[in-house]
């Protein structure tokens, strides 16, 4: 936590670094709201990012990894939501799912 709070200016540093802890609190088998808070706070350093491309890829990295959560906690409420977010934003998850695995 403590590289994300020197980075938490600078949005494509804190989503890397956000990534990184989320991934590292799965390997710990952390609760899932937990995880799924560090993804959130990804997702919101996401819309601050200037850089169109970047931002791009990393809205599309972070709804699949949420997708990928929800659906191994059999979250699917959560999912229907998540998919409806990212239709609204002109995301395709299901096809995005199959390019990230």
């Amino acid at each position: 936590w403590k590289e994300y709070e020197l980075n938490k200016d600078i949005p494509s540093e804190a989503f890397s670094t956000l990534c990184a802890i989320a991934e590292v609190c799965e390997h710990q088998r952390q609760s899932f709201w937990t995880i799924q808070d560090i993804y959130q706070k990804a997702k919101q350093q996401v819309s601050k990012n200037t850089n169109e491309h970047e931002r791009a890829k990393q809205e599309r990295v972070v709804f699949v990894r949420l997708k990928k959560l929800m659906l191994k906690h059999k979250m699917q409420i959560l999912v229907d939501e998540l998919l409806e977010e990212a239709k609204e934003r002109g995301k395709n998850i299901k096809y995005l799912t199959i390019i990230f695995k």
